[in-house]
């Protein structure tokens, strides 16, 4: 009755998992109902009921999702979570490890296990001990921009451009008109959210370059005064 919960990175990849654990146990010799393993996404039919059974019913006693099941959901008999995709943000990771904090009298849950193979754990660990221990000072853009030209490490990087693809979202909420045009000229995009998206599609590379290359940009939106 321990519950196992599997991160994948994509639906496919999910479809993958489920198929590869079903052969898997077949070859064990240990055939598995139907239903025991189940992907559960957005799109997924009958995904509240599936979701249903996952908390209170013995099957699906294995799920796999992509981002689905990070937040929002109660099954304190997970007790085993793996993670066969790699995140991005402290918060999400928690949230993720969230899933299978809770305590089961039930079934005599006293821990969980966490099986890491595309090392998140080690990634957020790094993470968590560069946090500051001093209060966060607000960085103009060219700082952000300055820091993201001296880091190698992924993980890192990505954190950087995410950071500051959110804080230009919110700074040109605040623009007038012609401070919006403006940044429309210096960016090639008519909306802040079309220019970060822009930067989600390329590679973690290609991203930190294009970021450092728009110092006209920053320069622009840390000079412009809130309308």
């Amino acid at each position: 009755r321990k519950k196992t919960l599997i991160f994948a990175a994509t639906k496919d990849h999910g479809k993958d998992i489920v198929q590869i654990l079903k052969e898997e146990f077949d070859a064990l010799g240990q055939p598995v109902d139907n239903d025991a393993i189940a992907l559960i996404v957005g799109d997924t039919h009958k995904r509240k009921n599936l979701l249903k059974c996952f908390k209170n019913e013995h099957y699906p006693s294995i799920v796999v999702t992509v981002d689905l099941l990070t937040t929002g959901i109660d099954v304190p008999s997970i007790c085993n979570l793996i993670f066969m995709r790699r995140v991005n943000s402290r918060i999400l990771y928690d949230q993720m490890i969230g899933r299978a904090t809770r305590k089961c009298d039930e079934i005599g849950k006293e821990v969980f296990k966490i099986y890491d193979a595309v090392g998140v754990t080690e990634i957020m660990a790094k993470e968590n001990v560069m946090k500051p221990v001093a209060p966060v000072v607000t960085k103009k853009f060219v700082d952000l921009n300055e820091e993201i030209k001296l880091l190698e490490d992924d993980y890192l990087v990505q954190t950087k451009v995410d950071r500051i693809i959110a804080k230009m979202q919110r700074k040109v909420r605040s623009l007038n008109q012609d401070q919006l045009d403006k940044f429309e000229t210096l960016s090639g995009e008519k909306t802040a959210t079309d220019f970060g998206l822009r930067i989600k599609e390329l590679t973690t590379t290609a991203a930190k370059n294009f970021v450092s290359e728009n110092q006209a940009l920053w320069e622009f939106l840390d000079r412009e005064k809130e309308k």
